[in-house]
């Protein structure tokens, strides 16, 4: 049964998924990490849920910590001890009051149109992504060229 919700979906992923994903931006790090940390500004990565996966070295040093193993999993209100993100089952995003929330308005915002986004993943060791393309499959393919386009993104299709 779905856990009730007066805004934001409360949906998550379980600690076994949310710590795959954290694992596969991780041993990502010559590329993304290593990207990320030399930007002067905090940085997170947050999946569909709304869940942190990563957070880059400078979003380490302003909240004063050194590991984020404890924060894998957490929604951004979470994280920061919004007042609202423990009221209800489902955390951060879902009362009633988080309808006004710019952090969360934001987050839903970004993720509108990306719900049917397919990335492909190789559960093996013996292969590695060679990251010249980042593949995806949508069914809004066109609509998901130009919104990149309009962001400044290169992109193509790569297989029509």
């Amino acid at each position: 049964m779905p856990l009730k919700t007066d805004f934001a979906p409360a949906e998550r992923l379980g600690k076994e998924e949310i710590l795959k994903q954290y694992h596969f931006v991780k041993d990502s790090k010559e590329i993304i990490g290593e990207v990320f940390d030399k930007i002067p500004v905090m940085i997170l990565i947050l999946n569909i849920h709304r869940q942190m996966v990563y957070a880059n070295k400078y979003f380490k040093k302003i909240i004063k910590i050194d590991d984020i193993s404890g924060l894998i999993g957490l929604r951004p209100g979470e994280i920061f001890a919004c007042v609202y993100s423990d009221k209800t089952p489902g955390g951060c995003g879902t009362t009633v009051f988080c309808k006004n929330c710019g952090a969360v308005n934001s987050i839903l915002a970004s993720l509108k149109g990306v719900g049917d986004i397919v990335v492909p993943h190789v559960d093996n060791e013996r292969f590695k992504p060679v990251w010249h393309l980042f593949v995806a499959r949508t069914n809004r393919r066109d609509e998901l060229l130009a919104y990149l386009k309009e962001h400044g993104i290169s992109a193509g299709i790569h297989y029509p």
